[in-house]
């Protein structure tokens, strides 16, 4: 495998980008590799100081990045794409319906303007992640679905409108509310199914 660093200058051409080779070894359930001495299209080995030492960790759902110094390994989590729905329907309005709306699950964001007056600004965001347990003990993983409305309240910081969460095995992850006891309530329902 051949892993390309670019610089970012106007100047930078394929040709002269800078090349690593790794080897990879099969362990169980993961491919490790570390990267050979051998580095073309650059006499400068400092610019590669980043990778001396470094190990990348392969599993059918991860790459991991460990390099040498860091207590810490940098994770890049597989995305998986969903589509989705949101329907809102404001007091005494009618349903606003978004639909074919396409994010992954890593943060994937996708922003939405209503045709009511004035106009709001919603955000729906789907996250897979590791959270606390109910019990505060372990770690468990999440798969959550959020819908944030930008300025509303005259705040600075968007407001979370509603949550849903699944498991990261689950299809779909979603949710539903609606105000009580007020005539033509307010509603806001969204779900995503994963395509992919």
């Amino acid at each position: 495998m051949r892993l390309t660093s670019t610089q970012t200058t106007a100047s930078t051409t394929a040709s002269s980008a800078i090349t690593c080779v790794w080897s990879w070894e099969r362990r169980p359930n993961v491919w490790v590799a570390r990267p050979q001495n051998t580095f073309s299209n650059t006499s400068d080995n400092s610019k590669l100081s980043g990778l001396a030492g470094a190990t990348l960790w392969l599993s059918s759902d991860e790459l991991w990045l460990e390099t040498a110094g860091q207590t810490v390994l940098s994770e890049l989590g597989r995305a998986r794409t969903y589509d989705c729905y949101v329907a809102l329907k404001p007091r005494g309005a009618k349903v606003q319906m978004f639909m074919g709306l396409k994010i992954h699950d890593r943060g994937g964001t996708v922003e939405l303007i209503t045709d009511e007056t004035p106009a709001r600004k919603l955000n729906l965001m789907l996250r897979r992640g590791t959270w606390p347990s109910n019990s505060g003990n372990n770690l468990v993983e999440l798969l959550i679905l959020y819908l944030h409305e930008e300025g509303a309240n005259d705040k600075l910081q968007p407001s979370l409108l509603d949550t849903g969460w699944a498991t990261p095995e689950s299809s779909r992850v979603g949710f539903g509310i609606e105000e009580e006891g007020i005539p033509e309530p307010k509603t806001e329902n969204a779900c995503c199914k994963k395509i992919n």
